[in-house]
Formats: structure tokens, C-alpha cells, sequence
């Protein structure tokens, strides 16, 4: 009888704590989808907006200029988001490839403007092909991101 008693305590115990793991989880999920994302999301738009002016611009100096402005942007981007502290396992593994694909952005942005300022076409190739996979990184990322919360059944408004 005592082996069953014990037994049923390990198996009580197991459970409670997997769901104590799991509503942790989703906790900082809830709190990161709240927080981090619309920072995320503030800054994309930002970034945006200026790489946009960038692409209009007229002259190289131009594009050079406007360009710096949108790293500035990742930069502080960036700082804000490596700020946020999520504390559970799966949320800070997101939370790192999101400062991951931030990092690469901005280093091939800075790239990009080096290779328009010496007019080197093997340089530009190089930072195209960083930003386009920033990119595809950025849309993983989200995708990620709704999997996560789709998971842990977390609902942001």
C-alpha cells in the first residue's frame, strides 16, 4: 500500500509541477506579448519609414545620411529590447533570436551604407543578401512568435 501511496504522490507532484511550468510559460508570454512585441513592432515601423527615405533618396550622400538615421534606429531598437528579461526557457530562446536578426539588420545596414560610400558592388551584394535574410528571419520570428502564443493559448489584443 505504501508503494502506491508514494507512487501516486511522485505522479500528483509530476503533474502540478508541469503545470506551474506551464502557466509560467504562458505568464511571460502573456507579459513579453504585451511588452517587448509592441516595442518590436514601434520600432519596425520606424526602421521602415526611414529605410523607405533612404531608398528615395536622390544622391548617394543622401542615402548615406538617411540611412545612418535608420541605424540609429536598430541601435536604440536594440538597447530597448535587450532590456527586456523574460524568464522562462522558450521565451528567452525567442527573445534572443529576435536580438539575433535586430543584430544582423544593423550590421548589414551599416553594410549597405559603407558599400554605396565606396561604391563597392561586391559589398552591396554582401549586405543585400544580410538584410534580405534578416528579413526572412523577422517573418520567422513572428511565426515563432504566434506558434508560442498559440501553444500556450496566450490571446493578445
Amino acid at each position: 500500500m505504501k508503494k502506491s501511496t508514494l507512487s501516486l504522490f511522485v505522479g500528483t507532484t509530476l503533474v502540478i509541477t508541469s503545470l506551474v511550468a506551464c502557466d509560467a510559460t504562458k505568464s511571460d508570454l502573456s507579459r513579453y506579448s504585451k511588452t517587448a512585441v509592441p516595442i518590436y513592432n514601434s520600432y519596425s515601423e520606424k526602421f521602415a519609414g526611414k529605410t523607405d527615405e533612404a531608398s528615395k533618396a536622390a544622391s548617394a550622400e543622401e542615402f548615406v545620411a538617411k540611412n545612418k538615421e535608420a541605424i540609429a534606429i536598430l541601435d536604440e531598437f536594440r538597447v530597448k529590447l535587450e532590456a527586456v528579461k523574460p524568464e522562462s526557457k522558450e521565451v528567452q530562446d525567442l527573445h534572443q533570436t529576435c536580438i539575433a536578426n535586430i543584430t544582423n539588420l544593423e550590421e548589414g545596414s551599416k553594410q549597405l551604407g559603407e558599400a554605396i560610400e565606396k561604391q563597392d558592388q561586391a559589398l552591396s551584394q554582401t549586405a543585400k543578401a544580410k538584410i534580405e535574410d534578416a528579413v526572412k528571419a523577422d517573418e520567422k520570428f513572428r511565426s515563432d512568435l504566434k506558434a508560442l502564443e498559440d501553444k500556450h493559448h496566450v490571446q493578445v489584443q
